[in-house]
């Protein structure tokens, strides 16, 4: 799990997820941007594009599919 308020571990963490997505990695994106919302969730408006960017970034990724019980 990421703790990490604001600065450069959370923009590093967004990052991690902008290059998971490009590699198709998406378990790995998916957690990276959830990190960053988390980390970013009571932000000062400053960071609204950043988060933006990260709620975008995760919508891109394709919808977990739900496993049925063999």
């Amino acid at each position: 799990i990421f703790y990490g308020p604001f600065g450069g571990e959370t923009e590093a963490r967004f990052a991690s997820g902008q290059i998971y997505r490009q590699l198709g990695d998406h378990d790995r994106a998916r957690a990276a941007y959830e990190d960053v919302l988390v980390a970013w969730r009571n932000a000062d408006p400053e960071f609204a594009p950043r988060i933006e960017a990260a709620r975008e970034g995760l919508a891109r990724l394709p919808k977990l599919l739900r496993r049925e019980a063999p």
